[in-house]
C-alpha cells in the first residue's frame, strides 16, 4: 500500500490541536478534514491518521499563573504585577498585618504576633507610649493623653505624682503644699495630717483643743501662747512677765499684800467683811483674782476660808512685785517665810513693818479668843483684844506677834486664792 503525504493544511491543523486544551481527538479531526478535502483529490489517497497510532496523547488543563491578572482557583488575589507592597502580594495572597511585608498603611511588619517588641501586632513602629499597648518599661498604656485618669505618661497614677486623679484625689501637688496634704487631700486643721507647708505644727485630729497638746489651730501648745495646757501648765497668760500671777514658766502664783489702810475692829465686819475689804483694794490696784484676808475668829481660820487642799500641787505666793513669799501652802505654814509681807497692793513698802490683825497660828488655824468679838466690836468688859502679827517678820512672828486693844487700828494681810 502506498503512503500519500498529508497536505500542509492538515499538518497545521494537527499542530493547533496539540496546543488547544479540550479540543476534539485527532481521529475526529482527521475524519472532518477528510470529508472536507478538495474534490480534486482522490479520497483513496487520503491517509487515515487514526490508524497510524492508537496511543496519541490528549493535552490536560494546567490553569493560569500568579501574576497574570486572572483570579484562578487557590489565589486570594491577582493584580497582574510584581509589586510586593501593594494590596496583593506576589504570592497572590491579600496583604495582611503580620505577613512580614510592609504594605500600605503599615509602619512595620515583623511577621510575628509578639505585642511587646519593636513592632506591635497592629503593625505600628516603633512602639511608643500612648499606642495602647503596654511595652517593656511601661507600667500601663491606655492610649490617651488624659492626665486625670489611672495611667499618666504610661506610669500608673499615684498620690504624689503631681497629677490630680479625677474622682480619687482631692488635689496632688507632688507632696505637701500650702493647699494640699501629702495624702492628696485638701489642707484642713483637724484631719490628723500635719502639714508644715500650710503652717501646721501638729494635728491630732479630734483631739485638737486649746487645752491639749495640739491646739484648735494646729499649733503646739506652749507656755506663753495664752492657752492653758491642761495637766501641764498651771496658768498661761500669754506673756513672760513673772510678777503678774503667772510666771514665764506658766507656774501659777498667788499674790500677797498688806492693806494700805489700817482698820479698827468694828470697821472690819467679821471674816467676810475683812475679805471684802481685801478684794476692794486688789480691784482698785487692778491685780486680778479673788482675795481673802488672813484672819481667824474663834471658830475658823485661813485653812478653812482659803479653800486650800494641803496636798494640792504647789502654788507659790509672791508679793505684788513678784518677790517670793512661799513656794506653796505647805511652805507658807511651816513657821517661816522666804520674804516678809511688807508691800501693799500698790507695791509700796512698809520699811519698818506694821502690825496686822490675825489671831492666826502659823499653820493657818485660829489661835484663841483674841478676835475682838469676831472682828465686829471695840467695846466690852473687860475691853476685848485682838491678836496681831508683824509685817517685817519672816519667822512665826509674821502672824503671831502680840495683841492690841480692839479700839486700835491695824492692817490686814490679803491673799489671792484663785486667778
Amino acid at each position: 500500500m502506498s503512503t500519500i503525504a498529508p497536505s500542509p493544511s492538515l499538518f497545521l491543523l494537527f499542530v493547533a490541536l496539540l496546543a488547544c486544551a479540550g479540543c476534539p481527538r485527532l481521529g475526529e479531526v482527521a475524519e472532518t478534514s477528510a470529508s472536507s478535502t478538495s474534490p480534486t483529490e482522490d479520497p483513496s489517497e487520503t491517509v487515515d491518521m487514526t490508524t497510524e497510532s492508537d496511543t496519541s496523547v490528549t493535552p490536560t488543563t494546567t490553569g493560569g499563573e500568579c501574576g497574570d491578572g486572572i483570579l484562578d482557583p487557590g489565589e486570594e488575589c491577582d493584580d497582574g504585577n510584581d509589586i510586593e507592597t501593594d494590596d496583593c502580594t506576589n504570592a497572590c495572597t491579600s496583604a495582611d498585618c503580620g505577613d512580614g511585608i510592609i504594605q500600605g498603611g503599615e509602619e512595620c511588619d515583623d511577621g510575628n504576633d509578639v505585642e511587646t517588641d519593636d513592632c506591635t501586632n497592629a503593625c505600628k513602629n516603633p512602639a511608643v507610649c500612648g499606642d495602647g499597648v503596654v511595652q517593656e518599661g511601661e507600667e500601663c498604656d491606655d492610649g490617651n493623653g488624659d492626665e486625670t485618669d489611672a495611667c499618666i505618661a504610661c506610669i500608673a497614677a499615684t498620690c504624689g505624682d503631681d497629677f490630680t486623679r479625677a474622682g480619687v484625689e482631692e488635689c496632688d501637688d507632688g507632696g505637701e503644699s500650702p493647699m494640699c496634704d501629702r495624702d492628696c487631700t485638701k489642707v484642713d486643721c483637724g484631719d490628723s495630717t500635719t502639714n508644715e507647708a500650710a503652717g501646721e505644727a501638729c494635728d491630732d485630729g479630734e483631739k485638737n483643743n486649746d487645752d491639749a497638746a495640739c491646739t484648735s489651730m494646729c499649733q503646739t501648745n506652749t507656755c506663753g501662747d495664752g492657752n492653758l495646757y491642761k495637766g501641764v501648765e498651771q496658768c498661761d497668760d500669754g506673756n513672760d512677765v513673772d510678777t503678774d500671777g503667772c510666771t514665764s514658766k506658766c507656774i501659777l502664783q498667788r499674790r500677797v499684800f498688806v492693806s494700805s489702810i489700817p482698820y479698827a475692829s468694828d470697821k472690819i465686819g467679821g471674816l467676810d467683811g475683812a475679805s471684802t475689804l481685801c478684794q476692794g483694794l486688789a480691784d482698785a490696784a487692778e491685780l486680778g483674782g479673788d482675795y481673802v484676808a488672813w484672819l481667824s475668829n474663834g471658830m475658823m481660820g485661813p485653812i478653812d476660808t482659803f479653800g486650800v487642799d494641803p496636798n494640792a500641787a504647789a502654788v507659790p505666793y509672791v508679793l505684788v512685785n513678784g518677790t517670793l513669799v512661799a513656794n506653796s501652802w505647805k511652805d507658807l505654814t511651816d513657821e517661816s517665810l522666804e520674804n516678809a509681807i511688807n508691800f501693799n497692793e500698790s507695791g509700796m513698802e512698809f520699811l519698818n513693818g506694821v502690825e496686822v490683825w490675825t489671831n492666826t497660828n502659823t499653820n493657818g488655824t485660829f489661835a484663841a479668843d483674841t478676835h475682838c468679838n469676831n472682828w465686829k466690836e471695840v467695846q466690852g468688859n473687860p475691853p476685848p483684844k485682838g491678836a496681831t502679827g508683824h509685817s517685817s517678820n519672816v519667822a512665826g512672828f509674821w502672824t503671831k506677834y502680840g495683841e492690841r486693844a480692839c479700839t486700835d487700828s491695824a492692817y490686814l494681810y490679803c491673799f489671792q486664792v484663785s486667778p
